[in-house]
């Protein structure tokens, strides 16, 4: 499974990632992916907040008597770290010469951290009855974040041969943190430290999170209504599912 969605999510980075290459002036499209971008917003918010926050509380309190409180501060800890992450990157980023340019790949290599981080949660998942949802989930998310990079690196006159080598490299990254999460299985690493696992769900839980709360589907006025219907439909459709899992 997990090497299927490996190969899966790598095929749908490339191909939504081609699109703006082909069609670059798409305004039906770019909507289209605003959608999808508002829907998995509210499905990274139910994951972290319905699945991964509360299996790391339950798998926590099943192999510790302390306090529970190290889960959340984990959990808030990775969210603060990813912002400040960002915050400080897009600083630097203004104070180049080429501030178009240097956003673009800033946000690259914001992007391939959410999608390493991401792809070891999945690759990393214990219970196989949750790999279906986040691979949606992450296919979802993949696709939409795909399709903003390689438009933003147009937008931003980077040469064609630039934006599909950072492609590639950007469609690599779900897979290479699925392969890497699918690894520390295989080792049974989180059999020899029992609280290696709910401190991990709580991190990826963080990620989730931020990833959810930093989305921004909701800046044409024109969709807004709808893309936060989709949001808080993908919450709902997470939070369902939870409770019946």
């Amino acid at each position: 499974m997990k090497y299927i969605a490996a190969a899966s999510i790598f095929a749908i980075a490339i191909i939504i990632g081609c699109i703006p290459l082909i069609f670059t002036r798409s305004n039906k499209l770019k909507s289209l992916l605003d959608y999808c971008n508002a829907l998995t917003t509210g499905l990274f918010l139910g994951v972290g907040l319905t699945h991964l926050l509360p299996e790391a509380v339950e798998h926590f309190i099943e192999n510790s008597s302390d306090q529970i409180t190290s889960i959340f501060v984990v959990c808030a800890a990775t969210a603060i770290i990813l912002h400040a992450i960002e915050h400080t990157g897009k600083k630097i980023a203004k104070n180049r010469s080429n501030h178009a340019h240097w956003i673009s790949y800033f946000l690259i290599i914001v992007l391939s951290i959410h999608s390493v981080l991401e792809g070891f949660v999945l690759g990393f998942e214990l219970n196989p009855k949750y790999e279906m949802t986040m691979f949606i989930a992450i296919m979802a998310h993949k696709g939409a974040a795909s399709f903003s990079l390689i438009t933003n690196m147009l937008t931003n006159y980077i040469s064609r041969y630039r934006t599909i080598v950072c492609l590639i490299l950007f469609s690599i990254t779900t897979p290479a943190g699925i392969l890497l999460g699918k690894n520390m299985l295989d080792i049974n690493l989180a059999n020899t430290n029992n609280l290696i696992q709910p401190y991990f769900d709580s991190m990826a839980a963080g990620t989730f999170i931020y990833i959810a709360i930093s989305n921004n589907p909701y800046s044409v006025e024109k969709h807004r209504t709808i893309n936060i219907s989709l949001a808080i439909f993908g919450f709902l459709m997470m939070a369902f599912l939870s409770s019946f899992i």
